[in-house]
């Protein structure tokens, strides 16, 4: 009985309402299911992230999550003293998605909050967007994440070769968002021939399901091109939603590489803004993480990479940002 089973799953959700995960992840299906749900403002978050383990804690809440810079910030805020008054035994779904999953960042929470109680099993990565009503993948409840390490070189031509996790110099872990969902059909799709991709090639993200939108409000062609795409030689006469992000299957779980639009190329090689932050951020603990942005501009017909990063520490002369740049440029090259 479902009714059953969501009273026994009380949520917390911060996750603002006009979000994709916030409204249909935090208010509709917990309206939908009967289950008892605990809103706060995204400020209240961003403010003092303490106030959402705390309410997790009270409410003995078994799903929460967020994006995950969200995981970032508690252990970066929550000080030692809060710590000693949070009870995260009762957590049994904590959910990460919206944006790119760091296995640094799940690794970093599960140490920081295992003394109270958080079990890292816990951990659901998953993948969705609102055009497809917020789900399309998770993973299985409390298994944790699953992580693949990959050649660095063969993922810059748009490949999957496994490796050791010890080949840490030319590997980077992947984590993977879970198993599709139900009635639901994923293709890797090549996005410029709209040929389909083999398992372990990374292409476009195409989404066939009953919870597709049928497009976007007023805007029949964007809605053909995006809503009813269909793959060359496919017989099955079924038409996809394109997402424009990239993944790849693997022993049939996604996993989610980056956005199309947001892709890099450097020298002929294909890189995601968001590696490149977090190599940038790993350096020196003087960049602050979850606080950096890199993209591309055009100098003569050239793309040309640029970052920007905020730092943390006060004092810093001249010569210090000039010392910092050098060495987040050195990191990255």
């Amino acid at each position: 009985d479902i009714n059953v089973i969501a009273r026994d799953y009380k949520t917390v959700i911060w996750l603002p309402p006009f979000h994709d995960m916030g409204l249909i992840g935090g208010v509709l299906t917990p309206v939908f299911a009967g289950a008892q749900v605990t809103l706060m403002s995204p400020l209240t978050f961003l403010k003092n992230p303490f106030v959402w383990l705390k309410a997790i804690t009270d409410e003995k809440a078994r799903v929460s999550g967020g994006p995950n810079f969200s995981y970032q910030y508690c252990v970066r805020k929550v000080s030692d003293e809060q710590l000693a008054q949070l009870d995260l035994s009762n957590w049994q779904v904590a959910f990460n998605g919206a944006e790119a999953i760091q296995l640094d960042s799940l690794n970093a929470f599960a140490d920081r909050f295992r003394g109270a109680g958080f079990d890292a099993r816990a951990f659901l990565p998953c993948y969705g967007l609102a055009e497809a009503t917020l789900f399309v993948a998770g993973s299985p409840a409390m298994r944790g994440a699953r992580v693949i390490a990959a050649d660095l070189d063969q993922l810059a031509h748009g490949e999957l070769k496994l490796e050791q996790p010890q080949h840490s110099d030319r590997t980077t872990p992947l984590v993977s968002s879970g198993v599709i969902a139900a009635e639901t059909d994923v293709r890797i799709v090549d996005p410029n021939t709209h040929e389909a991709c083999r398992d372990g090639k990374i292409g476009e993200i195409w989404v066939n399901s009953p919870a597709v939108a049928q497009g976007y409000w007023n805007k029949p062609s964007f809605s053909e091109s995006v809503f009813r795409a269909r793959i060359k030689n496919d017989e099955s006469g079924k038409t996809f939603m394109r997402t424009g992000d990239m993944g790849f299957m693997s022993d049939n779980e996604l996993y989610v590489t980056g956005r199309i639009k947001e892709l890099i190329i450097v020298a002929g090689r294909n890189h995601y803004p968001q590696d490149i932050e977090v190599s940038l951020q790993s350096s020196n603990p003087l960049f602050r993480k979850g606080c950096g942005a890199a993209f591309s501009t055009v100098d003569h017909g050239k793309e040309q990479l640029v970052v920007m990063q905020e730092v943390a520490g006060n004092g810093l002369q001249l010569q210090d940002f000039q010392q910092l740049a050098l060495q987040g440029a050195r990191t990255i090259a």
